[in-house]
């Protein structure tokens, strides 16, 4: 999944398990989940009145989300100083 800077996907609930893998991650990329139904924490959490934001840093590791949640991913690039694509490797589950 390629995501280009000063962009934000729809808010959307998806119905199986997703694994990310971060390829690039700039800093300014977050996923987004609606607070009243998720209760994320982690070191990089961007907290609003409706939700809670964080990033997925690139370091080799792959991420679990629950995306049966509403939420959304927003690169905002405020700096307009690292303009390259955020690129993520999903996996998602495959229930046969």
């Amino acid at each position: 999944m390629i995501m280009k800077p000063n962009t934000t996907y729809a808010m959307h609930r998806d119905f199986e398990r997703r694994w990310h893998l971060p390829i690039d991650a700039p800093r300014n990329s977050f996923l987004y989940f609606r607070t009243n139904e998720s209760h994320v924490l982690t070191d990089d959490v961007l907290e609003s009145s409706h939700g809670v934001g964080f990033h997925i840093p690139a370091n080799g590791y792959i991420y679990e989300t629950d995306n049966s949640l509403w939420h959304t991913a927003v690169y905002t690039d405020t700096e307009q100083t690292n303009e390259y694509d955020r690129v993520h490797l999903l996996f998602d589950e495959v229930i046969a």
